[in-house]
């Protein structure tokens, strides 16, 4: 049931933002050709509207990932969603990896738009010296399996974060929802709160010696940051959980 819940997200935000990065891969090759030409009049339209479609996906993926959470579960939508055979934690698991899918998908959109550009922009003689190049320092042992395990440790941090930063906004959306009127304000207001909670735990951990003692034992530590965002991640869903499952209030 699970991937079902995950399947209907991914249609309803789909359709909006599948064809916004297909627009944007489409104009990085327009964008590319138009350098490898010297097109200048064109060359600046096309990247006033590579910077713009850019900045939109980013703008409507998060809006579309706090309007999902908010109308499905805490909306309309919710009488029908809360009447499945699906558990309140469930609902929530489901939509942290809906976002987190769609805000890795924006990453790697944004990212073959720019190989894209590349592609068609520089001369084929750069880029078969610049392939050349990268397999020498394979063949070489320049580019290690230490190299790609940090590469691997900062994507999970990344990820890490992603996912406590996502579940403080639906959180903060929860809290806000229990206010009678002025929610979106409520929500606004849960969300510095806890901002600022999550700065004075760290600063009073800090001074405890508590994390600072262990990271001058051993250095900073990918993995432990990312334990400490999924920790975050886990008492903030824990909380939404809380207030979905025993004050929801559709009304």
């Amino acid at each position: 049931m699970l991937g079902k819940l995950i399947k209907y997200d991914f249609l309803a935000i789909g359709r909006l933002l599948l064809p916004l990065y297909a627009a944007l891969i489409a104009v990085s090759l327009l964008l590319g050709i138009t350098v490898r030409m010297n097109l200048q009049n064109g060359m600046a339209v096309l990247i006033i509207i590579y910077t713009l479609i850019i900045t939109a996906g980013m703008v409507m993926t998060a809006y579309l990932l706090v309007e999902r959470f908010y109308h499905n579960l805490l909306g309309n939508e919710g009488y029908l969603m809360f009447a499945l055979p699906v558990t309140t934690a469930d609902h929530i698991v489901e939509k942290l990896l809906s976002a987190l899918i769609w805000t890795a998908i924006g990453i790697v959109a944004v990212l073959l738009s720019g190989i894209c550009l590349a592609l068609t922009a520089a001369p084929w003689s750069d880029l078969m010296k610049g392939f050349s190049e990268f397999f020498r320092m394979i063949s070489n042992g320049e580019i290690r399996g230490e190299d790609v395990g940090q590469i691997l440790e900062i994507l999970a941090v990344l990820a890490a974060g992603m996912v406590a930063f996502l579940a403080k906004v639906y959180c903060s959306i929860a809290v806000g929802h229990l206010w009678r009127e002025h929610r979106i304000l409520g929500s606004i207001l849960a969300f510095i709160g806890f901002s600022i909670l999550e700065v004075w735990v760290s600063i009073g951990a800090g001074r405890a010696g508590i994390i600072t003692g262990y990271l001058l034992d051993t250095g900073f530590n990918f993995w432990l940051s990312a334990g400490q965002c999924l920790i975050l991640a886990a008492v903030y869903s824990a909380g939404t959980w809380f207030i979905l499952d025993r004050h929801l209030n559709l009304e």
